[in-house]
């Protein structure tokens, strides 16, 4: 195929055209994804450096099952003095459900 010297002459220009366009459009993607990348540091440095709140219904749970305890806890020497009396000196070998409770801190 061959070009004459208009052709030529309407097609450098345009060439120059499309590439300062193709050159705008790949850094304004690059921008974009330097800023989201930006956003989303942002936003997990804010997630790792707050304290989440517990969503309320995990709330009550914490809050039934700490007043269960209290109850128990309460009741406990009730019943620990009315075995002593009846067994006198037997001591109890089988641990109830909710001795066994291992608290970790971090």
């Amino acid at each position: 195929m061959s070009l004459k010297i208009p052709e030529l002459q309407v097609m450098l220009p345009r060439a120059s055209e499309v590439s300062r366009a193709q050159q705008v459009q790949l850094q304004e993607n690059v921008q974009r994804q330097q800023e989201l990348a930006s956003q989303m540091a942002h936003q997990t440095q804010k997630a790792e450096a707050s304290v989440n709140k517990s969503p309320a219904g995990e709330e009550a749970l914490i809050r039934d099952q700490q007043e269960r305890e209290k109850k128990q806890e309460s009741e406990k020497p009730k019943a620990g003095k009315d075995t002593d009396k009846e067994n006198k000196g037997e001591k109890n070998k089988s641990p109830s459900k909710g001795d066994h409770k291992i608290d970790i801190l971090v």
